[in-house]
This record gives structure tokens, C-alpha cells and sequence, in this order.
């Protein structure tokens, strides 16, 4: 009659021990940014970035070399979000 109430302490153990060790499945999720040289990222690559579709991306690359992030602002439809 002892070992019930040691068993239910193990199998709660294990039980929190599989909550704790689940990945977490929510809003929150992380979101990894894919980081690119401007300066030599291709149409295409520069066209999987949000916000960026065929005409911004053909002005990024028509106003290369940029020496600095910054640079990038000088391009006529680039907003600071992007």
C-alpha cells in the first residue's frame, strides 16, 4: 500500500517533465530574420524579403554600392520599417 502514493509522485514528476520539455505552440513565436548584403543579393533574394516585390528590389540594386545601412534610405519607396 506505499508504493500508490510513490507512484503518483513519480508519474507527476514525469508528467511536468514532458509540460516543461514540450515546445512552446502559441502567438509568440520567434521569427528569424534572414539577414542580406545589399549590395549582392540578387532580384529574387531581395524579393523574399517582406515588403520588398519586383520594383522596390530592381531600385535597391539600380542605387548600389551602399556603404552603409543608412544608404538604403535614399531609395525612392523604402520605408525605415522595412
Amino acid at each position: 500500500m506505499c508504493r500508490q502514493p510513490r507512484f503518483f509522485a513519480v508519474l507527476a514528476l514525469i508528467v511536468f517533465g514532458l509540460v516543461l520539455a514540450a515546445p512552446a505552440t502559441g502567438s509568440a513565436q520567434t521569427t528569424r530574420v534572414k539577414k542580406l548584403d545589399l549590395n549582392t543579393a540578387t532580384q529574387a533574394e531581395l524579393e523574399g524579403l517582406k515588403g520588398i516585390g519586383p520594383a522596390l528590389a530592381a531600385k535597391i540594386i539600380a542605387g548600389r554600392p551602399y556603404a552603409q545601412i543608412e544608404d538604403i534610405m535614399k531609395v525612392k519607396g523604402i520605408k525605415e520599417k522595412t
